[in-house]
């Protein structure tokens, strides 16, 4: 997990699960509560769906991207929606930082 002492949320990062390519919307959709919005997303060679959420007054955002085709990477950041904005610049930074290192990509 990833926060700031003075910040306003918490990102925190895993990989996990074998997914295959044509099912990680149903993945995220799966694995995510009713509700959840999900769009296209890329991170360099990462391709996966973005999700957004807001209840009970707290901002939920999640990234699921697949590595190599089948390995998840899956980026969950919440705050308080009143301070969605916040961090936002930086929590993208940090995704965007994402990438694959050594091998081939499929």
């Amino acid at each position: 997990m990833l926060f700031r002492p003075d910040g306003v949320g918490m990102l925190h990062v895993v990989t996990s699960d074998t997914v295959g390519r044509h099912d990680l919307l149903a993945y995220a959709r799966d694995h995510s509560p009713p509700g959840t919005e999900f769009v296209a997303a890329s991170c360099g060679r990462f391709r996966g769906f973005a999700g957004t959420r807001i209840e009970n007054g707290t901002l939920w955002r999640t990234w699921w991207f697949l590595c190599r085709g089948q390995q998840l990477v899956y980026a969950g950041y919440e705050c308080a929606a009143k301070n969605s904005g916040v961090e936002s610049n930086e929590v993208e930074a940090i995704i965007k930082s994402f990438n694959e290192s050594g091998g081939s990509d499929d």
